[in-house]
């Protein structure tokens, strides 16, 4: 006896086959890719935000610890700014000590620094040390570790 290929059942199987590749690629669609859009949306507002108000701002960067915040570069002064857009704190420029940030890392756990850049820890602005063991944060004023926080290596 001859076997028949059922056509009918081959293109019901390819059909729900498809429905279901179209279903998993809306799912990743919707429920992947919407919220990472949402909030790299939320972050492009926030940064329209201060710099609406703050309109010289340069270096505007976000960090983000124990609090979201953003740090950004005025004429002589560098201005933390929380979610909201509010300037929470400011330092002089001529304060700033990227370089002592950068030595003493690079003492202390002797290791290559990537680059340093202003954050917020606890309380206060931070130096953020982008190194081969992950992230050091040094406090502003004494330069001493507030936080580590280990990506690799060592």
């Amino acid at each position: 006896m001859k076997e028949h290929i059922n056509v009918k059942s081959i293109g019901i199987t390819l059909g729900l086959l498809l429905l279901t590749c179209f279903i998993f690629y809306l799912g990743v669609a919707v429920f992947i890719s919407g919220p990472k859009f949402k909030y790299e949306a939320d972050i492009l507002e926030q940064e329209k935000m201060i710099q609406k108000e703050f309109k010289d701002i340069k270096d505007l960067h976000r960090h983000v610890f124990q609090y979201t915040t953003y740090v950004g570069k005025e004429e002589n002064r560098w201005i933390w700014f929380n979610e909201k857009g509010v300037a929470i704190t400011s330092r002089e420029d001529d304060t700033v000590r990227f370089d002592e940030a950068r030595r003493n890392v690079e003492d202390k756990y002797n290791t290559k620094v990537n680059d340093v850049q202003l954050g917020y820890g606890y309380n206060n602005p931070v130096y953020v040390v982008y190194c081969e063991l992950g992230e050091v944060l040094l406090d502003y004023e004494t330069l001493e570790e507030v936080y580590i926080i280990r990506t690799g290596g060592k």
